[in-house]
């Protein structure tokens, strides 16, 4: 009943049967009270001499006379009534209306006096050239003395100069085989009228739905197309009939473009910002190398062949970071673009972090730091990741840490298998971050001021040398990991070294 009721074409259907019922019981009882009238005048019409005819017949009997031999002699004639047809029922009545002798068995009429005023059109009737009789029409109810309340046929003739022969056209008996004739009629005209009124309202219902509600079906899937996710099971999850569900898939297209109106608020803001950090970042570089080549052409003749060299040396070293800075613009675009997908493959975490410090050894003995693999690391933690990918974030961690450690350091790599992750962690006992600046190390293009110097200061792990850019090898680290489904975090203080670590999903060791 719930499922019929949130469907709009069959609530319409229910709604054109209960209709077409109450249609069809108006007609069957217009119809029924038509059909009984037309019977009623009929009947009515070949019997109305019957009274007229009786008094003829026995007129020396009914005629003139008291009251009481009046009364006896309705009695005897009583039969030949009776056999004249069953239904019949006789009254004698005075002048008056009152109920002199009856033919009815006991306890008798009901009541004891008749009003003769609704038959007066009767009587008018036995002289045809009366005007107010072929005003009157057939059939014209008198009152049953039977009954308390209640009319029936009946036929009325003058008895003498003070009374009347009152016959009742349809007695008792053939009343009750008429309402039962009638009754069965109705229930076969209902019947009738619920089968037409299903098949209608099948019809109805076909054609709503062709029509009306297969449209309003197909304009909400496709509205539900603009939901991600629901497009097969809006109909299914949406309360109501079509029409609510379309209620429901407009709104929530509203505010789906609303949503994407936002993001691309957001992405604009964020493409102008981008701009603009870009060509504060690049700046620096391009100016220092046109500074260095400028400084050749005008003094290059004063300046020694040693000098010389340095300035190119100088000018040639800020063209490779400027490539660097270059190079990792592109590779953060691509992890932030669609496109960027891992291809994940099961490997020893612990073996590629011994590959890349292997990879850093020789620098960090240049740099007079110690750079090693923790003692209690996990050597048989297995991770499914992207090879390549997850090797470019410990290459950023392990440069930047080496970067932020003086000479004397330390900086170390640890494996731990936790549950379904692996934690990977990378810890230095440099100089440290600053706790306003920690929530912004992994923002691209993030500046500070910072009174370290320029030896000691980080490029990317959070300590910086004055008006110096944190970088981008932290917002690319963060974005490789999160591309794999795990997180990255930081902990650090100033001159208490910094701690970064980061989780990949485990899979089983090996063997």
């Amino acid at each position: 009943m719930t499922r019929i009721l949130k469907r709009l074409d069959l609530r319409l259907a229910l709604a054109v049967l209960l209709g077409l019922a109450a249609s069809g019981a108006a007609l069957v009882a217009w119809q029924s009270h038509s059909t009984r009238v037309a019977a009623d005048a009929h009947w009515q019409a070949q019997s109305l001499g019957l009274a007229s005819y009786v008094v003829q017949r026995h007129a020396e009997r009914l005629g003139t006379g008291v009251a009481e031999r009046r009364a006896d002699s309705l009695a005897d004639i009583g039969m030949y009534i009776t056999m004249i047809h069953p239904s019949l029922e006789a009254y004698l009545l005075a002048s008056d209306g009152a109920v002199i002798s009856h033919t009815l068995p006991a306890p008798g009429p009901a009541r004891m006096r008749v009003d003769l005023a609704p038959v007066q059109g009767l009587l008018d009737r036995r002289n045809p050239e009366s005007a107010s009789a072929l005003r009157i029409g057939l059939p014209i109810y008198g009152e049953d003395p039977r009954l308390l309340q209640g009319r029936n046929l009946v036929s009325v003739a003058p008895v003498g100069n003070d009374g009347w022969l009152y016959l009742v056209l349809r007695g008792e008996q053939v009343t009750r085989v008429a309402e039962q004739h009638a009754d069965q009629t109705r229930q076969t005209a209902w019947l009738g009228v619920l089968a037409a009124a299903l098949l209608a309202g099948g019809a109805t219902t076909m054609a709503l739905q062709q029509q009306v509600t297969r449209r309003l079906r197909q304009l909400a899937r496709e509205l539900a197309a603009f939901r991600p996710g629901v497009a097969d099971q809006a109909s299914a999850t949406t309360p109501g009939d079509e029409i609510d569900q379309l209620c429901g898939d407009a709104r929530a297209l509203q505010h789906r473009v609303q949503q994407q109106i936002r993001q691309l608020e957001d992405s604009d803001r964020q493409r102008r910002e981008l701009i603009s950090n870009i060509s504060h970042d690049l700046h620096t570089p391009l100016a220092n190398i046109r500074g260095w080549l400028d400084t050749l052409l005008i003094s290059g003749e004063r300046l020694s062949p040693p000098e010389r060299e340095r300035h190119l040396r100088t000018a040639a070293r800020h063209c490779a970071g400027l490539g660097r800075r270059v190079a990792e613009l592109f590779e953060l675009a691509n992890l932030d673009s669609a496109r960027a997908v891992a291809h994940p493959e099961p490997f020893c975490m612990a073996e590629l972090v011994s590959d890349v410090i292997q990879a850093h050894q020789l620098g960090a003995e240049q740099r007079g730091i110690a750079l090693c693999l923790a003692r209690d690391a996990d050597l048989q933690a297995v991770v499914l990741a992207d090879i390549g990918l997850i090797e470019r974030v410990l290459n950023n961690l392990v440069d930047n840490a080496l970067r932020h450690t003086a000479r004397g350091g330390q900086v170390e790599l640890a494996v731990h298998a936790q549950g379904e992750t692996v934690l990977v962690r990378v810890a230095d006992d440099g100089r440290g971050i600053a706790p306003s600046d920690l929530p912004h190390v992994f923002e691209r293009y993030w500046t500070t001021r910072s009174t370290i110097t320029p030896e000691q200061a980080p490029v990317a792990s959070g300590s910086h040398r004055p008006a110096v850019s944190s970088g981008l090898g932290l917002a690319i680290a963060r974005r490789i990991v999160e591309l794999h489904g795990g997180s990255i975090s930081v902990r650090s203080g100033e001159r208490q070294g910094s701690e970064f670590t980061f989780s990949l999903p485990a899979r089983l060791r090996v063997a």
